[in-house]
């Protein structure tokens, strides 16, 4: 399979995949760790933002309020039409939304103040292509800005963490680690500001609620995280039992990073 391929067949997957699951997405408020996220970017009025992978577009109405014009481009219509909904009902007016793939972004280069992306780097086939994107349009002296979940730094719990990740969502493809994450943000040509990280705690049976809890894949991911807190191999996931109910940890990577004239040179 050539990267191209894998590249356009993944894509297709997250289509039929977030098809499905736009409605629930469009359903979804701005929570206390995102309103954390969005306090550590350094946000001006006059901002023109990018986000990118946007979805239904979460992570832009949680700083519409802050900045002039957010564009949100996705490559799943039928996200992109429960962003549009869901913006309107908010009252939100300074977003536009586009079709497009992160992996080549449909903008000029040097196009916005800002361009961040949220939940979407452990989809992506080639995340480097699309860091090397994300740079291309943002003009020089401005922001980049990455929130993922990000993998353990021991490649052996990161191996199981990401295959535990995919037995419930068959379009995860590899979370980074830290390490991971700020290397391939230097190589697309940006200069790191700051790097934070946020524990968030995940209830298990509402991870990925539109799977059914006699599916195999619940079973399966669910049985991993039980062996770990039996002695069992460990998940990188961090479970626990709260009130008899299963929980783990998602530790959320926030990457900003600037781009600088020297640095965008880069190829």
């Amino acid at each position: 399979m050539t990267q191209s391929n894998s590249v356009s067949e993944q894509q297709q997957a997250i289509r039929e995949e977030y098809r499905i699951q736009a409605p629930s997405w469009g359903d979804y408020d701005v929570d206390d760790d995102l309103r954390w996220v969005v306090e550590q970017i350094p946000l001006l009025p006059s901002h023109s933002v990018l986000d990118v992978a946007a979805g239904t577009g979460l992570f832009g109405r949680a700083l519409a309020h802050a900045v002039s014009s957010i564009t949100a481009v996705d490559i799943t219509p039928e996200m992109i039409e429960q962003g549009r909904k869901r913006a309107a009902k908010d009252g939100i007016r300074n977003m536009r939304w586009e079709l497009g793939s992160a992996e080549a972004l449909p903008f000029t280069d040097e196009s916005f103040d800002l361009v961040m992306s949220r939940y979407a780097i452990h989809h992506f086939a080639d995340p480097h292509a699309v860091l090397r994107e994300m740079c291309r349009v943002c003009k020089t002296g401005g922001l980049v800005v990455n929130v993922d979940m990000v993998s353990d730094e021991n490649s052996a719990v990161a191996a199981h963490q990401n295959a535990v990740e995919r037995m419930i969502d068959s379009t995860h493809t590899m979370m980074l680690s830290p390490s991971q994450l700020a290397r391939s943000t230097t190589q697309a040509g940006l200069t790191m500001r700051s790097y934070l990280s946020r524990e968030v705690r995940v209830k298990f049976d509402e991870w990925q609620p539109h799977v059914s809890q006699q599916s195999e894949a619940y079973r399966s991911s669910r049985r991993a995280l039980e062996a770990e807190l039996s002695g069992g191999r460990k998940t990188g996931m961090q479970p626990f039992v709260e009130g008899g109910e299963l929980y783990f940890i998602h530790v959320w990577g926030v990457m900003i990073a600037r781009k600088n004239e020297r640095e965008s040179a880069i190829e």
